[in-house]
């Protein structure tokens, strides 16, 4: 294993655990204590980790991003992935949509159509959706947090049980084959498991970067969701191996062609 490769798996162990020590990683790898203080010192150097004594703890906004610096972050991409998912949704639908960056894009987009009902805990959708001629938008309630502007907290899960939802669109910090669909914080997985699991229909919105990553609490096994919608940038095999496990997946062809209005979807 090179420096490069082992940045990168340093990376998603600290994604994973938040923090990691000189020690474990000299086990992990199986190399000098002088080559762990030269990885974790380049990394240190890139502003992706703090260096603390006798380790590194992942930065903050590197490990739970805001909304604002989430929206901001490959948003042509998940523009497109939102309309590929914009085109799912009929009249007179109840939809749940959680407070990801790229169901905000969604919400950006939901007009036209007739007797919508939105229920979201994000207080984004909400203010997007507010003025929004034929559309009911209802909010979970609950206990704002401030950092993803969303609802959480037994009140959010309690509101989420009460409907009957037709479809769920929801997002993910990062996505594994064996680790499941995963996100950085406990309450808001909580929110996403209900919505899950009272909807008839659920797609999770994925810019290709997820593909990549790790996060330390699991929302489901990759099989809790029907369909993913994410860019033709995804990892090829990975996609392949989602679809033999007999989930629909769908590609926008972001790289070649994203300027069309309505992307051709390549499923299986």
């Amino acid at each position: 294993m090179n420096a490069s490769e082992r940045h990168q798996r340093i990376l998603e162990l600290m994604q994973l655990h938040y923090s990691v020590t000189n020690e474990h990683l000299q086990r992990e790898f199986d190399v000098t204590k002088e080559t762990i203080r030269k990885d974790l010192n380049s990394l240190a150097e890139k502003g992706l980790i703090v260096r603390t004594f006798g380790g590194a703890i992942l930065r903050k906004d590197e490990y739970d991003p805001s909304i604002e610096q989430r929206t901001t972050s490959n948003l042509e991409e998940k523009r497109e992935i939102a309309k590929a998912a914009f085109h799912l949704i009929q009249p007179n639908d109840v939809i749940a949509t959680d407070s990801g960056s790229t169901t905000l894009e969604l919400a950006n987009l939901i007009t036209g159509k007739e007797e919508l009902v939105v229920l979201t805990n994000s207080l984004k959708v909400l203010n997007v959706l507010a003025k929004r001629a034929g559309i009911t938008a209802i909010g979970t309630g609950g206990i704002l947090r401030a950092r993803s502007l969303s609802f959480q907290g037994a009140a959010a899960e309690s509101t989420v049980c009460t409907y009957n939802i037709r479809k769920a669109f929801i997002s993910a910090k990062a996505f594994h084959m064996d680790n499941g669909i995963m996100d950085s914080n406990e309450e808001e997985a909580a929110v996403k498991r209900a919505m899950l699991k009272n909807a008839q229909e659920t797609t999770l919105l994925m810019d290709h970067t997820k593909f990549t990553r790790m996060a330390h609490v699991t929302i489901c096994p990759i099989n809790g969701v029907h369909r993913i919608i994410t860019s033709a940038l995804a990892d090829a095999l990975i996609v392949h191996r989602i679809r033999q496990a007999g989930i629909e997946v769908l590609t926008v062809p972001f790289a070649c062609n994203a300027s069309e209005s309505n992307p051709q979807l390549n499923g299986d």
